[in-house]
């Protein structure tokens, strides 16, 4: 396991350091297999440093149990049940006072590791490591490490490289877009078909293929899935919802 550098919850860090060493953390399992939650409920319980404060196994109510309870760090099954540990961790780092969030997976994954990063997340574990050192990853983050598998580093590395390189690549491409291209993208990134996004536009649906068409050369794709998974990327990218402008 290491630990790299200032993780994402500096601020928060900084409020334990300044309370002291021996604060109690708050923590809040949300594990998805009801034995796994009772065995790291039963772990922290023996650490003088640490209180469980609720244990979860559904997403939705992770983030209502986090909003009551307010815990320092929550532990999430990467495979949480409705929203996905991925998901839960975005959802509660965009909240006011947002706590430490560590995932936990059933085996080290290049793509969840990438995807909890971006998300926020301050750590990823394997299930499957030792009992002490979990607690050790989590005390860490804690302390504000951004803490990941030792040997998933430099994965960790290339594959945020790689992934702001396509971001970049995709925003270039949309740029060479018109507003009228862009409309007709939009929509079949939300599944209308030619004729549907045709009736929307008030165009002919040979003036809608024409734009498809034009669409598929400038993005240099050669399917309409492919097309609308650029577009569903740009508008990741850009934090909006239909309607790119």
């Amino acid at each position: 396991m290491t630990f790299v550098g200032p993780g994402p919850t500096k601020r928060a860090a900084d409020r334990l350091r300044r309370e002291g060493h021996k604060r109690v953390l708050r923590l809040l399992i949300a594990e998805r297999r009801a034995l796994y939650g009772a065995a790291f409920d039963a772990a922290f319980a023996e650490e003088p440093d640490f209180r469980v404060v609720g244990v979860t196994g559904d997403g939705t109510a992770t983030s209502d149990l986090a909003a009551a309870l307010r815990p320092d760090v929550v532990i999430v099954d990467a495979q949480l049940p409705h929203t996905g540990g991925v998901g839960i961790c975005a959802r509660l780092k965009t909240a006011a006072g947002a706590p430490v969030v560590v995932i936990v997976d059933d085996a080290p994954r290049t793509d969840v590791l990438l995807d909890a990063i971006e998300a926020g997340a301050d750590g990823y574990v394997s299930r499957d490591m030792h009992r002490q050192s979990l607690i050790r990853a989590v005390r860490a983050v804690g302390a504000g490490e951004l803490c990941v598998p030792r040997a998933m580093v430099a994965a960790l590395v290339r594959g945020l490289q790689d992934r702001r390189r396509e971001l970049y690549r995709t925003v270039v491409l949309y740029d060479r877009l018109t507003r009228r291209e862009r409309e007709v993208l939009d929509l079949l990134a939300d599944g209308l078909d030619h004729v549907a996004a045709a009736e929307v536009l008030v165009i002919s649906p040979q003036t809608a293929r024409t734009h498809i068409q034009n669409v598929l050369r400038k993005l240099e794709v050669h399917s309409r899935l492919e097309a609308a998974a650029i577009a569903r990327q740009y508008r990741q990218l850009r934090g909006v919802g239909a309607g790119v402008a």
